[in-house]
């Protein structure tokens, strides 16, 4: 093996040249949403169990949604989806417990780049998100993991008493 010289015009590097440089790894922990479900307008804020949800995630490309998962409240009225990762999910409540209202919109979470979390309300039949994001601020468990803590409120149906009569 033998060392060439260069070609006309070019000069040789000397190999004693060094080049500093500083790479940082970035590590974002994947984040655990925590749905707590409430009853609203009674008198003891009832947790709501086997209110079932499902989640699903923007494309890369913002067009569509892909379902990541579903979920079901558990006795105290939780339910979690673990090790979100950055992007926009939709959470859509799909059955909600006997004697309430159905969630009538989605709710938009946006994890971005640095792990900080915001939600919004999706209107649905227009196809249209309402109003400006919101911050959502992260807990830590007693793992030690962060998680996502969302309470959602629904309302009792109304029943109205029968009126009138035949005729």
């Amino acid at each position: 093996l033998r060392s060439l010289p260069p070609p006309a015009g070019h000069s040789t590097c000397p190999r004693d040249r060094t080049a500093n440089m500083t790479v940082t790894n970035t590590y974002l922990e994947k984040l655990d949403l925590k749905i707590t479900k409430k009853g609203k307008n009674t008198t003891d804020g009832l947790l709501l169990s086997g209110v079932e949800f499902k989640l699903e995630k923007m494309d890369p490309t913002g067009k569509w949604f892909e379902q990541v998962g579903s979920q079901k409240t558990n006795d105290d009225g939780t339910a979690t989806f673990e090790k979100l990762g950055q992007g926009i999910y939709r959470l859509t409540e799909t059955k909600t417990a006997e004697g309430y209202n159905l969630l009538s919109h989605s709710i938009l979470i946006r994890i971005d780049t640095s792990n900080q979390v915001q939600w919004k309300m999706e209107n649905e039949e227009e196809k249209e998100t309402e109003g400006e994001w919101s911050k959502i601020d992260l807990n830590v468990s007693q793992q030690g993991e962060k998680e996502i803590p969302l309470t959602i409120y629904n309302t009792k149906q109304l029943i109205l008493p029968a009126t009138g009569g035949s005729g």
